[in-house]
């Protein structure tokens, strides 16, 4: 009886061990997939919005929308960090804190302005060949109808939890 109670114990931690080993093995979703995955989302829920007639990039809902896409590829912290500069270190952990909610509804509404404003224009993102480290730059172009482009990059670091994450924008 002893050894049969032994074995159902262990075959669960076993498995356990195994999915748990299998997850912290795992690659990192490739910093151009993160952006080519969010680009998909915010351009389906853009065309959503359109055939809806509920195109406006400040409206609280819109904006909640667009930050259920964003929260899980941007670094707030990283991103405010280099937004204050110099003036990050002389901070308080509260005024952080302030800042990057700021920060953050600010992002929300200038980026929801910006993609509402996109009308026929094709985006490309550039492939990522360099050996991928800990930082990555993602190169995308959106071209207009009538011939501009408008390049944008995106500088991505690999967090300690092994997830590429957005920590500015040019």
């Amino acid at each position: 009886m002893r050894h049969s109670l032994r074995s159902i114990l262990f075959i669960p931690a076993l498995l356990g061990m195994l999915l748990l080993s299998g997850v912290s093995q795992a690659e990192p979703v490739h910093p151009q997939q993160v952006i080519q995955n969010v680009t998909d989302k915010l351009l389906t829920l853009l065309e959503a919005k359109k055939q809806a007639g509920e195109l406006q990039g400040n409206q609280p809902g819109f904006l909640a929308e667009l930050e259920t896409i964003l929260d899980p590829a941007v670094d707030y912290e990283k991103f405010s960090k280099g937004v204050m500069g110099k003036y990050y270190r002389k901070s308080t952990p509260e005024q952080r804190e302030r800042f990057i909610i700021v920060f953050k509804q600010t992002l929300f509404v200038a980026y929801g302005s910006a993609f509402t404003a996109i009308d026929n224009e094709t985006i490309t993102i550039q492939p990522y060949t360099k050996k991928l480290e800990t930082k990555a730059t993602i190169k995308m172009d959106i071209h207009t109808p009538g011939g501009q482009i408008f390049p944008v990059s995106y500088s991505m670091h690999l967090t300690k939890e092994s997830e590429w994450k957005l920590k500015n924008v040019v």
